[in-house]
């Protein structure tokens, strides 16, 4: 070691996870002996022939080079004995699949098998690979952490393959779904896999719709049905959320599998039923809007309650009605919707007080857009010349469609010499509305009149 230029500490270390392939050059050296070519040397030459002979050196500088550790050099070069030639050849053959650094001695190591086993059939579990669909500056990734695909029998990785092909998973999504999750190619049985793929049928789950999920979360295949499945069901079952609503949730947001109940789950459900969320919509409002089953309650869900009762003027015995009505509004942004959305409420001269009663009463309001609103109340303002009281009594005024909905019911009525309070106007079917101005028109009923009557031209 000291005659290859190694440092001493390398060296040292280096040597004492030689010691299967120490014994074996002092037997080489001792047997040697018996050699009359070699039998004048002494032992020390014959130990440092049979060393040059072996080019054990060269190839643990080389490894060196590769970012393989000394012990992980030490390890496989006991491996494979005589046959050093094949650790170089394994090395390089990894290398060209960007196996990197050291990485290289952490596959060895797991899969020393890999080192013994005949190129072809190595190249041809890569081939089956690359044809589903994963894409060779990825296999490095994934053989690092699954090394085990590479020594499967073919029949056995045609099958695993299958069985995802059969999801209706496309070349591409086996790809990154095997990249982001590469146990699925190796830690991970086949029959393990079916069997879990059956438990989700068993929620009505079609295959395309599995295959969706297992693309998009693949980490789920991970979680034991046991352990971490089954009590997540149980849990749902007993908020009253039945099969149909566990497969909505899990259809949309199947990351739910791959979290822990007691820390991500129960905590979320304690909170809802704090803020008043009634026990037995607790369900619905998860069926509702899966993802705040995934929604972080310390950085998401808390600051928009928050926000709800401190900004938007919601009182605290509103709030449960508000968030069980609209979950979704947890999902809202707090800088880039729902804060513009307060804001220019605000700018109409509208209370917080007010707004909190507005999005009481309709909860989808603080959800909308400014850019939508304000040509609603524009139009309210200078062109119907209601007073803004009017939008406050009916928050909902906001949610129809301006063109289609109250500008044409608005210039009919106009027409016609007819005034409507804005939810007798606006919260009916076309029919209903054409009867109630038929009847307005022929006096049948009395004319109802808005509450901007007194500053009407």
């Amino acid at each position: 070691m000291q005659a290859a230029k190694f440092g001493p500490t390398f060296s040292n270390c280096i040597v004492g996870h030689l010691s299967h392939f120490m014994d074996t050059v002092i037997t080489r050296a001792v047997v040697l002996k018996r050699d009359p070519s070699y039998a004048h040397l002494s032992f020390a030459t014959r130990a440092r022939y049979c060393i040059d002979k072996s080019r054990v050196v060269p190839l643990i500088r080389w490894l060196r080079h590769n970012n393989l550790t000394a012990s992980k050099i030490g390890e496989l070069i006991c491996y494979v004995g005589d046959e050093v030639d094949h650790l170089r050849l394994r090395v390089e053959w990894l290398k060209n699949l960007h196996v990197k650094g050291r990485d290289l001695g952490a596959v060895l190591s797991k899969q020393p098998a890999l080192l013994l086993r005949p190129f072809n059939e190595l190249n041809h579990n890569v081939a089956l690979l690359e044809n589903a669909g994963l894409k060779r500056e990825w296999m490095g990734l994934v053989f690092t952490f699954s090394p085990s695909v590479l020594l499967e029998d073919h029949d056995q990785l045609n099958r695993r393959i299958g069985m995802f092909t059969e999801l209706g998973i496309d070349e591409y999504s086996f790809g990154t779904m095997a990249f982001n999750f590469p146990p699925i190619l190796g830690r991970l049985s086949i029959q393990e896999m079916a069997a879990k793929l059956d438990y989700l049928r068993g929620f009505g789950l079609g295959d395309h719709t599995i295959g969706n999920m297992v693309v998009t979360r693949p980490h789920l295949l991970g979680a034991s049905v046991e352990e971490s499945w089954q009590p997540i069901v149980k849990f749902l079952y007993c908020l009253g959320i039945e099969r149909s609503g566990i497969r909505r949730i899990l259809s949309l947001n199947p990351s739910v599998l791959c979290l822990d109940l007691s820390i991500n789950i129960v905590p979320k459900v304690q909170f809802l039923r704090a803020i008043g969320v009634h026990e037995e919509v607790i369900g619905q409002v998860l069926v509702g809007f899966p993802p705040l089953l995934t929604a972080s309650l310390n950085k998401r869900i808390r600051p928009v309650v928050r926000f709800l009762l401190d900004d938007a003027g919601v009182s605290e015995d509103k709030i449960g009605k508000v968030i069980a009505a609209q979950p979704e509004i947890i999902g809202c942004s707090l800088n880039l919707r729902l804060s513009d959305n307060v804001r220019f409420f605000m700018s109409l001269g509208i209370q917080s007080h007010q707004l909190g009663q507005m999005i009481a009463d309709f909860p989808m309001l603080v959800k909308y857009n400014p850019a939508v609103l304000e040509p609603k109340y524009l139009y309210l303002k200078r062109v119907m010349r209601r007073r803004l009281e009017e939008a406050i009594k009916f928050p909902r005024f906001f949610s129809y469609a301006l063109e289609s909905r109250i500008v044409a019911r608005h210039e009919l009525l106009e027409s016609k010499g007819l005034q409507f309070r804005l939810k007798q106007m606006l919260a009916c079917s076309d029919e209903e509305f054409g009867r109630k101005v038929y009847a307005a028109e022929r006096g049948l009923v009395e004319r109802e009149t808005s509450d901007s009557d007194d500053i009407r031209a």
